[in-house]
């Protein structure tokens, strides 16, 4: 064994010395390169646009009611992932100020995303919900079902887990194309179920939280 550790030293050692005078020769016949100097310059911006939520007027929160349910025999054959309300619509656009409608002065298109704690999002099935937080006096068994028309989004803890694509900056999350920072983009809230066919929900108050932000090319 310490036979054949020398004789690899050794083998090394020459195979070293050999690259050491192939490399001095190719250095002996190289070109001089001049250096090249490489300029990144960014920008950081204040915040000049605020979130219209289905108001003329930019601001920073916004509350919206939804529709009253009953617990009956309807919404206890319900399945799990079902709706249990109508919808209340919701609009998005952007404004130049907290409490006014002035243009937003950034970009020309935006997208909106939504996101939240993972604490505040249910999933049932393949799919995520604004999770019941209500404090006190609970509804059991319910969720809201944030939607563009469709299937509910999938809601990231980070606005980060967006993904924009192609040149009209397609959304991953909503699957909308950015619009126009004068326009507004539509969605819908609705009460789900999240317990099973045949199994009560239980009446009591419904609150959720979501965060909205946006962004502008």
């Amino acid at each position: 064994m310490k036979f054949i550790s020398k004789k690899i030293a050794g083998q090394s050692q020459l195979i070293y010395l050999a690259l050491l005078a192939l490399t001095g020769s190719h250095i002996s016949h190289a070109q001089t390169v001049a250096d090249a100097t490489l300029s990144i310059t960014g920008t950081v911006t204040a915040t000049t646009c605020y979130l219209k939520i289905n108001s003329a007027v930019g601001g920073t929160a916004a509350t919206l009611a939804l529709p009253q349910i009953s617990v009956n025999a309807t919404t206890k054959a319900a399945a799990a992932g079902d709706s249990l309300s109508t919808s209340k619509q919701c609009s998005i656009g952007l404004s130049g100020g907290s409490g006014d409608s002035t243009p937003c002065s950034v970009g020309s298109t935006f997208n909106t995303i939504f996101y939240a704690p993972a604490v505040q999002v249910i999933t049932v099935g393949n799919a995520n919900y604004i999770k019941n937080i209500a404090a006190s006096s609970s509804a059991t068994g319910v969720a809201i079902k944030l939607a563009n028309g469709g299937n509910p989004f999938q809601i990231p803890t980070s606005p980060g887990g967006v993904i924009f694509q192609g040149s009209n900056n397609y959304s991953s999350q909503t699957g909308l194309l950015a619009t126009a920072v004068t326009s507004t983009q539509n969605f819908q809230l609705t009460i789900v179920k999240t317990v099973s066919a045949g199994s009560d929900i239980g009446p009591g108050a419904i609150e959720g939280t979501v965060m909205v932000s946006y962004a502008v090319f």
